[in-house]
């Protein structure tokens, strides 16, 4: 190769390199802009965030302050009340001597460690008794020999009331507050009880209670300027915010500052993790996405698992105008999927939309009931029944109750479809018929009991009484039942009146009741007797035809023949009686008498 074309060769790649080069540089450049520009976002979200930060730390601080104030001025009054207390206690002595003053003030001093100091002063003004005992001068001076104390004294015995001295400077700077409360005793002035306050015990007992740890505290007196507490280190750092509090005649300013953050610090430790994870947003969302995916999915089987076991047929139906089923259980693929060959799985089979398993006659039903869901609350979601005539793959129908709920789009909360459940109901309709027939007929022979019967008697002489026919009333009761439950068992005795109640109703009309009371005793209801003396050869002719179908042989259980007799009771209304308790006890009377005779025949008490 020659000189020049192997300098043709590197012009070439350098240019081949040169423009591999400018893409990635490009996208640095994008890059560090998308950075830089998350990271100006980053500091303006932080510089919002902490001055809403600092204005919200304003607002609790000067609550705290005016919290702080009111339990101040509280705890002060409560220990001048205790002092006033103390002061009952020796205007209620005979005399005042320094026993009985220690006795009023020991209660005082035991629970209070904020007094510094309780004395008592005689009317001069000179103090006579101190507890704790101990010399007079406090921090460096006479407390009690101040010519505005002495002032103050004057004024509390002038105005008896308590009067309080402004804040003194006491020994090692503690805040000293003396109160002087004027005693009486028998009405005479006996002196001043003068309790000193320790402002600043007072208050750092306040401070400890309140969780105050992280704040600078300071309370000033207003007329004087003498600050009588501060925690702060440096007071030209007092960021404050105050409250005034008005304790007796003196006024006192609260002022509270939070400690100062320096958090602004952590700032680049902050910015630069967060731009590295919006940097990965997209990412993140994409993963997060495919996970609430993963959780559908598996919410849906857990669903259809959990629908597969229940006995109650599930379906999805979707808001169309034919309620295509999109989901069926397990018990429903088996009432309503088509089979396209006899060995083919119900769950490969397509489901039919749901107007061709609602019979005709119950559409309407379920078209209103829908309507309800659909314009229904979406916060109260609550479900819809009602019962429809339904009809399975095979043709036969059924009546089912059908519950349904809405289901709702995530974001617009349109109803996209109904998820719905449908009992079969034919086990409990038969149950509650059957109920039905056991409240009102004899479970042995099925005929009417003794409550259907009176009923229907009441009925039938209401029916008398408007046509003005006549009715009869045939107290029936089995000749040589006895012997048949001895000799054969009650088994025998059973099946004995079952045939019997099957022959009384083949021996008279339909519109006649047979019940059956208890035991052996049967009795009948023979209506439309005409209001002639016909009456009576009609009621024979029937209770003729009962003995005829009755005495003849009974097989039981294809083995035993028996044989039994009837004897019949007859009342007639209205010549027997006018209701039915009176009918029915006439009738009965009449079937003892033909027991007594013999039996197997009839009897009327008192012929037409």
């Amino acid at each position: 190769m020659s000189l020049n074309e192997d300098r043709e060769c590197n012009d070439r790649a350098h240019r081949t390199a040169s423009v591999g080069l400018k893409p990635g540089s490009r996208a640095q450049r994008r890059a560090a802009a998308t950075f830089l520009g998350l990271f100006v976002l980053l500091v303006a979200a932080w510089l919002a965030w902490r001055h809403e930060r600092h204005s919200q730390e304003n607002d609790e601080t000067r609550l705290l302050a005016e919290q702080v104030a009111y339990r101040f001025g509280r705890e002060v009054d409560i220990h001048l009340a205790l002092a006033a207390m103390a002061r009952d206690r020796l205007e209620a002595q005979d005399t005042i001597d320094q026993a009985r003053f220690q006795e009023a003030v020991s209660h005082v001093q035991r629970h209070f460690a904020s007094f510094a100091v309780i004395a008592f002063l005689n009317p001069g003004m000179i103090p006579q008794w101190m507890v704790p005992e101990g010399s007079f001068l406090l921090g460096g001076f006479s407390l009690f020999e101040q010519p505005l104390q002495r002032e103050l004294m004057l004024r509390s015995f002038l105005e008896r009331r308590t009067v309080i001295s402004p804040p003194l400077r006491g020994a090692q700077a503690a805040a000293l507050m003396a109160a002087y409360v004027p005693v009486f005793n028998h009405g005479q002035f006996a002196g001043y009880l003068s309790p000193v306050l320790r402002l600043d015990v007072l208050l750092e007992r306040l401070l400890k209670e309140g969780f105050l740890h992280f704040y600078m505290v300071r309370v000033a007196d207003q007329s004087s300027g003498l600050v009588v507490f501060s925690n702060a280190m440096d007071e030209r750092e007092f960021s404050v915010a105050g409250a005034v509090v008005t304790v007796a005649d003196r006024r006192f300013l609260v002022q509270l500052a939070s400690v100062k953050s320096h958090g602004w610090l952590l700032l680049p430790f902050v910015a630069l993790p967060c731009a590295a994870l919006l940097a990965l947003l997209p990412a993140l969302l994409i993963y997060q996405g495919s996970l609430h995916a993963t959780a559908m999915y598996r919410e849906r089987e857990r669903f259809k698992k959990m629908a597969d076991m229940l006995p109650e047929m599930v379906l999805e139906l979707s808001d169309d105008e034919h309620l295509e089923i999109t989901y069926l259980n397990s018990t429903a693929r088996h009432a309503f999927a088509h089979e396209s060959r006899e060995d083919a799985e119900v769950e490969d089979s397509a489901p039919p939309n749901f107007h061709q398993i609602v019979v005709e006659q119950s559409l309407s039903v379920l078209g209103k009931k829908l309507d309800e869901l659909r314009h229904g609350d979406p916060a109260q979601a609550r479900p819809i029944w009602c019962d429809l005539e339904l009809r399975r793959t095979d043709g036969t129908m059924f009546p089912g109750r059908f519950t349904a709920i809405a289901m709702r789009d995530e974001e617009s909360n349109a109803v996209i479809g109904f998820r719905c459940v449908i009992s079969d109901m034919t086990e409990v309709i038969k149950r509650q018929r059957d109920l039905k027939q056991a409240a009102t007929h004899d479970t042995l022979t099925g005929l009417p009991n003794r409550g259907l019967f009176y009923d229907r008697l009441e009925q039938a002489i209401g029916r008398a009484r408007r046509e003005g026919s006549r009715l009869a009333v045939l107290f029936c009761d089995l000749d040589k039942f006895k012997q048949v439950n001895d000799t054969l068992g009650h088994h025998a005795g059973d099946e004995l009146l079952r045939q019997v109640a099957a022959r009384m109703k083949e021996a008279v009309r339909k519109t006649d009741t047979v019940a059956r009371l208890a035991g052996d005793e049967f009795v009948l209801i023979i209506e439309g007797l005409p209001g002639t003396g016909d009456a009576l050869s009609m009621v024979d002719e029937v209770c003729s035809k009962i003995i005829r179908h009755l005495s003849s042989d009974y097989l039981i259980h294809d083995t035993d023949r028996v044989t039994i007799g009837l004897s019949i009771g007859i009342s007639i209304f209205p010549d027997h009686g006018q209701n039915v308790d009176e009918l029915l006890i006439s009738a009965d009377h009449s079937m003892y008498r033909v027991k007594a005779d013999g039996g197997n025949a009839f009897h009327m008490a008192v012929s037409c």
